[in-house]
């Protein structure tokens, strides 16, 4: 029993392997370019007053986050454009 689990684990883990290898070799390079005020030449920077965020925070504030009040729209609060012609004649184009 022990040897099919591990025969399982190493073509799992060789399964991810070609998996990362492939989508390492079709992946497009990365960026490279002129420094400007959020790039530094390889790496995008965060704005001032921004800091990086690590994935645990990100999990945690989708986990414990608290959404703001829906409000409801009418029909009074949306304005629609005007209605466009049943029929076009061939000399005429409307664009909507």
């Amino acid at each position: 029993m022990k040897k099919i689990f591990m025969i399982v684990f190493i073509v799992l883990f060789a399964f991810a392997i070609v998996i990362a290898g492939i989508g390492y070799s079709v992946s497009a390079p990365g960026y490279s370019g002129e420094p400007s005020g959020n790039f530094d030449g390889t790496k995008f920077l965060n704005g001032e007053g921004y800091e990086e965020k690590s994935s645990r925070e990100l999990i945690k504030w989708l986990l414990t986050r608290e959404p703001g009040k829906w409000t409801e729209k009418t029909e009074a609060d949306v304005t629609f454009g005007k209605k466009t012609a049943n029929r076009i004649s061939d000399s005429s184009q409307v664009i909507t």
